[in-house]
């Protein structure tokens, strides 16, 4: 009788064991990811942050000289306009115009050329960031990483259900398209009538 309690003990917790076992490789293994917190934490955006400060630094220059330019004309053709003739005014005038054209177009410049060195250095950071992170849940197995701002950056395949969501959704367009049926009371109204 002990035997059979014994033998009997031990088939329950193998079996147990062996179904919790089972329950836990069966369970999706999700992790997240603050994505902002990567990128601001690796040393490559740091240096990259870095390079485009002083890019940022090194187009500011020239834009500040035309800027003094600018008040240092406006200036002087505020000292000038009661003494000068409007032909001498008129010139200032163009001049000023002239640089203020100028720095327009610098700063669109500028602009222009810190927002592609942006796109290219940290741009390429996010594309990185999902490769690594595609590795490191591969590597780990975990089944799904989900970016803390919000949407999956890596998951296993055998978890996508984009068929099975526009299957679903097809199904449902067609049937809010049929036309709706008519209540049987005005089936029965068009037969008697006939």
């Amino acid at each position: 009788m002990r035997n059979r309690l014994l033998v009997a003990s031990f088939l329950f917790l193998g079996t147990s064991m062996f179904f919790s076992k089972a329950e836990a490789e069966d369970g999706m293994k999700i992790r997240y990811a603050g994505g902002q917190r990567v990128l601001g934490s690796l040393d490559e955006a740091k240096q990259a942050e870095k390079e485009i400060a002083e890019l940022r630094q090194s187009l500011e220059v020239p834009l500040k000289q035309i800027e003094s330019q600018l008040q240092m004309k406006a200036s002087a053709l505020q000292q000038k306009a009661k003494a000068s003739s409007p032909a001498v005014l008129e010139k200032e005038r163009e001049e000023i115009e002239k640089l203020q054209r100028d720095g327009k177009n610098m700063t669109q410049e500028a602009d222009t050329k810190l927002r592609r060195e942006f796109d290219r250095k940290l741009g390429g950071l996010n594309q990185k960031m999902k490769v690594e992170i595609d590795k490191l849940r591969a590597q780990k197995r975990y089944d799904l990483v989900v970016l803390e701002e919000g949407g999956i950056i890596s998951a296993d395949p055998k978890y996508d259900i984009t068929q099975e969501v526009v299957d679903f959704m097809n199904v449902e367009y067609k049937k809010a398209k049929a036309p709706a049926a008519k209540p049987a009371a005005a089936v029965k109204d068009t037969a008697t009538k006939k």
